[in-house]
Parts: structure tokens; C-alpha cells; sequence
């Protein structure tokens, strides 16, 4: 595993506290994506990674980060509607 792709310890916990208040309803929908693409220039972009972000239709986020040039994925994290804790799946060890 390239050590440059494993995530910064600050982007789950910056993305936690982003869903959380989005589920509150303590952030705009702009100022969430704007959150969100700060994020991605400072701690993934010079990192070679990429973050996708997509509500479910059942309201829970989630959030992907793949490697920009591979689109392989790196980790996922999930977030619920209702409260809750976040769900993270890491890369597979190889």
C-alpha cells in the first residue's frame, strides 16, 4: 500500500462533525459543500484522493474516497439520518 493514499486521521473526524451538523440542520447545504471542498484541497487532493459524498435516499450520507488516478477505493464512511454512530470500512488489506 502507497503510504501517500492511506487518509489523514483529521478527514474522519472533520466529516463526522460535517454530518452531524448537517443532520441537525446547523449547516446549509452550501456551506456543507463548501466544507466539504476545503476539505478535499487541504487533506486529500495533495494526497492523490478524491471524496464522493451522496445522501441515500433513506437520508444516511456517505462518503468515498477513492485514488484519483485508479478511482480504486480507499474508505468509506457512512453516516445515519437519525443520530448514531459512523460506520467506516477501510481498504482491505493486501
Amino acid at each position: 500500500m502507497n503510504p501517500t493514499r492511506e487518509i489523514p486521521p483529521i478527514v474522519p473526524v472533520v466529516l463526522t462533525q460535517l454530518a452531524r451538523m448537517r443532520a441537525a440542520n446547523k449547516l446549509t447545504a452550501d456551506a456543507f459543500e463548501e466544507k466539504i471542498q476545503r476539505l478535499c484541497a487541504e487533506e486529500l487532493a495533495p494526497r492523490g484522493l478524491m471524496l464522493l459524498s451522496r445522501e441515500l435516499s433513506d437520508g444516511r450520507l456517505r462518503f468515498i474516497i477513492k485514488d484519483s488516478m485508479t478511482r480504486s477505493f480507499v474508505h468509506m464512511l457512512e453516516y445515519p439520518s437519525a443520530g448514531g454512530r459512523i460506520s467506516a470500512t477501510p481498504r482491505p488489506s493486501s
